[in-house]
């Protein structure tokens, strides 16, 4: 069930904010340091990765055995005041802390789920013995996209609306003579005895209400026998699509408004609507999952004015609201980034639509994050350093020499004071600002270049100290919280989190924190965690100077992929979680940002080289020496796969894999370890592509194509 920002996907990217250069007549190099600092935290945010440059330095010394800094409790607000009391401190922070999206990983078998039931055509007859699911990350926990089947039917959702031009009558004018008689008016006027003309004309393309506009709908076909194909009917409601044996749920809107619709599909060509939950404005879903005849739905909402609750997220198919008191909203209670929305939790019956359990947190939108096990919910927070706390380790282990003792007192007693971060900072600045006149222009000058070399030292061996991310861990059966624990560095999307054997694997990078000085040099770890969230081993270290763009966990292996310039394949041994290690590593020309299991010992890797779309087949038999057995560039420079692992397909029956670019859809044999383009389909807005018995169904926005996988002839077309 799709965030979707899914699995193979990267975070939106945007560039990094610099700090504000200081005056150094004003204020004092170290109070700049503190306030870039600070400032690099307020504007930095998890999609920032993508478009940072990363300048490794040399030598630079890590902590070795890197742990998350103190612990922290869920606990519940006592009123509103409380939480708007917390708000406006965290908000303050700059860094959004959020609810974070991501899943497991699948075991050593194919992701795209192969359902083998017998389904039933529309004559009756039992031919269909197997079909594709969605490509989840975790096997039997589905997640929503545009196009889902139950063997016999496709549903394809269009988010899109389009306008036809249709013809319409023009009236029949008359000349009044107005014109001509200097009165200001056209001259014209529509004949009272001619209601229309024969003349016609089109409307061009317009919007919502001109006439030929078609809104967004889920079109339902018949799909197997291929002869058989065609449209039978359709839903006007588009959007993400979950199906649950006859339930189809659609996640789409209405009139602006978002809403979740139940419909059963017993007979496809004329679905009923069961239930339909309309979220609250300022609503909006964040994703979904569907696992044991259950949904379970994450809605976010943005904080605003002075009354953030009693919170209502949506209104129930009876019109009740669902309202969420301020005393059933949970926080972490220690100080987190940028809180500006809202998180729900729902468990609703598919059948029905009744909104079973629910659970409420503060976080926030640009940082929410939620990775779904067959046991547990994890939602994760980012946090940022305190500043007073880091500076002031900084001056203890590298600057005691530069500050008098009076100066290093103040600070110590500043930690202890019962005042929010950005106070602290403000009372910071005026200690050293006070320090700073009592200097002359030759002390400064001196203390400005110690300062400088001695705080990028401190950099690159407390790096991981700026940057965490805060883990809570959920019943899956009824939202109670379970535990909460954490990792140094950030997260990149739901593949870095990954559940196995009743512990927690988490990739994460750190290192990102950019300031006027230049920045530590940033490197990624992988922590294994047990069913507490507390530590059990890390890996650390992985790619120095670079940053996470894909990971995949598989049983008791992990893949790791960083990149700069080069993209280094990590192959890690989890199989001890006390001590977890490297076991390979593997350095090609581009990178991977989507892995995908083929079998026990091959990864398939799609990615990016030299600006096309490069796929890659790896040997990971043997896990000390991975090797690439075979790689294909296309004529493309994108794939949807890099923004939703839910766009690609394997059929490990036939050894083939699907993807879509911008030009067509690809199937890539990978029989004998080598890649070989089977059949391009040169089909514009190529979406997605299934599978039912041998027969391969590339789905477009303007038609399907089938093709037999015996000698990949089309059998069938359909255009719309």
């Amino acid at each position: 069930m799709s965030e979707d920002q899914s699995a193979a996907s990267s975070l939106p990217q945007r560039s990094p904010v610099p700090a504000k250069n200081l005056s150094k007549r004003q204020i004092f190099l170290f109070v700049a340091l503190c306030v870039v600092l600070a400032g690099g935290f307020l504007f930095y945010n998890l999609s920032n990765l993508a478009n940072r440059s990363i300048l490794p330095l040399p030598n630079s010394p890590f902590t070795p055995a890197p742990r998350f800094q103190g612990n922290f409790e869920l606990k519940k607000f006592r009123s509103a005041e409380e939480l708007q009391q917390y708000i406006q401190a965290n908000q303050q922070l700059g860094v959004g802390i959020g609810l974070m999206e991501r899943q497991a990983v699948a075991p050593a078998m194919p992701t795209n789920m192969v359902v083998e039931d017998k389904a039933l055509s529309s004559t009756g007859q039992t031919i269909v013995d197997r079909y594709s699911g969605t490509n989840v990350q975790v096997i039997g926990i589905d997640e929503p996209d545009i196009v889902k089947t139950n063997g016999i039917q496709i549903f394809l959702s269009s988010e899109r609306g389009w306008w036809d031009p249709v013809p319409l009558p023009m009236p029949m004018l008359r000349d009044t003579g107005a014109g001509q008689s200097g009165q200001g008016s056209s001259g014209m006027e529509i004949a009272p005895d001619a209601a229309v003309s024969s003349s016609m004309m089109k409307i061009a393309p317009g919007y919502p209400g001109y006439p030929g506009y078609q809104q967004p709908t889920t079109q339902i076909f018949n799909a197997f026998p291929p002869v058989e194909l065609a449209k039978i009917g359709s839903i006007d409601t588009a959007g993400q699509l979950l199906l649950s044996g006859n339930d189809l749920v659609v996640f789409g809107s209405l009139n602006g408004q978002s809403v979740l619709t139940g419909f059963d599909i017993d007979r496809a060509s004329a679905p009923q609507q069961l239930w339909q939950l309309k979220l609250q404005e300022n609503n909006q879903l964040v994703t979904a999952r569907a696992k044991d005849g259950k949904l379970y739905v994450i809605t976010q909402s943005y904080l605003t004015g002075d009354t953030p609750c009693p919170y209502v997220p949506l209104i129930q198919t009876n019109g009740q609201q669902l309202t969420i008191p301020c005393t059933e909203i949970y926080y972490p209670d220690r100080p987190i980034s940028g809180v500006d929305a809202t998180f729900t939790a729902m468990i609703i019956n598919p059948a029905t639509g009744d909104v079973e359990k629910t659970t409420s947190f503060v976080g926030s939108v640009t940082n929410t994050i939620i990775y779904m096990s067959p046991n547990s919910l994890y939602l994760t927070y980012q946090e940022q350093a305190d500043m007073v706390e880091f500076l002031y380790g900084f001056i203890s282990e590298k600057g005691s020499d530069l500050f008098p003792t009076s100066v290093k007192d103040r600070l110590a007693r500043l930690q202890s004071y019962d005042l929010s971060r950005q106070a602290k900072m403000v009372e910071l600045q005026s200690i050293l600002d006070s320090y700073q006149r009592s200097l002359n222009k030759d002390e400064r000058l001196r203390q400005e270049n110690e300062l400088q070399n001695r705080m990028q030292d401190y950099l690159n061996s407390h790096s991981r100290e700026l940057e965490q991310t805060l883990i809570v861990k959920l019943n899956v059966t009824n939202l109670s919280t379970q535990a909460t624990g954490g990792v140094p560095g950030y997260l990149l999307n739901q593949f870095s989190m990954d559940e196995y054997q009743g512990n927690l694997r988490v990739a994460t990078t750190f290192g990102q924190t950019w300031t006027q000085f230049g920045q530590a040099e940033s490197a990624s770890d992988v922590y294994v965690l047990d069913g507490s969230l507390q530590q059990r081993g890390v890996v650390t270290d992985l790619g120095k100077g670079e940053r996470i763009y894909a990971v995949r966990f598989l049983d008791n292996k992990g893949y790791v992929v960083t990149f700069k310039q080069v993209d280094p394949f990590y192959v890690l041994d989890l199989s001890n979680p006390t001590n977890p290690h490297q076991a390979g590593e593997l350095k090609i020309p581009g990178y991977s940002s989507y892995l995908h299991p083929i079998g026990t010992d091959r990864v398939v890797g799609i990615g990016m080289e030299n600006n096309q779309v490069k796929v890659s087949l790896f040997d990971i038999s043997n896990p000390n020496s991975p090797q690439e057995l075979s790689k294909y560039l296309l004529d493309e420079y994108w794939t949807e796969v890099m923004s939703t692992h839910h766009a690609f397909l394997l059929d490990d029956q036939h050894q083939v894999f699907f993807m879509p670019g911008s030009k067509g859809g690809y199937i890539f044999s990978y029989a004998d370890d080598v890649l070989k383009l089977a059949k391009a389909v040169s089909q514009s807005q190529v979406k997605r592509a299934l599978f039912i018995n041998n027969y391969l169904f590339v789905i477009g926005e303007q038609g399907i194509t089938v093709l037999n996988e015996a000698d990949w002839q089309a059998v069938k077309e359909l255009s719309w």
